[in-house]
């Protein structure tokens, strides 16, 4: 926890200096969808292109918006709730979980990711870098925003001005986690489940509903809802 609190401290501290900001340091947070009473997988994505850094600190929380009920919480430690999903420095980084157990909230967690040494090295990388999983209660209903700043500090790349993205969770009962939570019965679409919402695009070739036989009838259907 003292690590967390130092490294923030240092990025605030070097931004307070005039830090210009990087072209494509980023992080961010994938929105999804997901039941009551169901558990998956939250996804934090970053993005740096040969910005010399140290390390990436990660501090995310869950905040209900009003008229959200029940909860959404991080799956309690231990063990650690964070998995490292990709490594900026392969072979070398040295990766820290912040989870709940140190957090002392089910709402809050993140993790540090260095290079090992402390010094500033040019690296450039793309794609996701932690794995936490949330779990919702069977009375739970509504959106939760995530934020990548908390009272414990700021996301960032260390030594990099970073621009934060943050998402929403939507706990719906009619969301899905599995491709076949999204099957209407209906054989002539292709029914697929992304990010917990349900998406039918029609079956190739065209059939009808009833002989199969190839028509053009079905229109695609993505999304039904759209993010808040």
């Amino acid at each position: 926890m003292v690590q967390i609190k130092t490294v923030s401290i240092l990025l605030v501290m070097v931004g307070q200096g005039g830090l210009r900001v990087a072209e494509g340091a980023s992080l961010s947070v994938g929105s999804l969808a997901m039941p009551p009473g169901s558990t998956t997988i939250l996804t934090i994505s970053g993005e740096i292109v040969s910005e010399a850094t140290y390390g990436v600190t990660i501090l995310v929380e869950l905040v209900p918006r009003p008229g959200a009920v029940g909860t959404l919480v991080f799956t309690v430690a231990p063990p650690a709730d964070i998995d490292q999903a990709g490594d900026p420095w392969p072979g070398m980084g040295m990766f820290s979980a912040f989870d709940t157990d140190q957090t002392g909230s089910a709402t809050m967690n993140g993790m540090v990711d260095d290079n090992g040494t402390f010094l500033p090295g040019t690296v450039s990388f793309s794609g996701p870098l932690l794995h936490s999983p949330l779990t919702a209660s069977a009375s739970a209903n509504g959106v939760w925003d995530v934020f990548l700043s908390t009272s414990s500090g700021d996301s960032g790349w260390e030594g990099v001005a970073t621009t934060l993205t943050s998402g929403t969770i939507m706990v719906l009962p009619w969301a899905c986690l599995e491709n076949v939570d999204c099957d209407d019965d209906d054989p002539c679409t292709d029914d697929f489940c992304d990010a917990g919402l349900c998406e039918y695009t029609n079956h190739w070739p065209p059939c009808d509903d009833v002989g199969d036989t190839p028509v053009e009838r079905h229109p695609i259907i993505i999304h039904p809802l759209t993010w808040p």
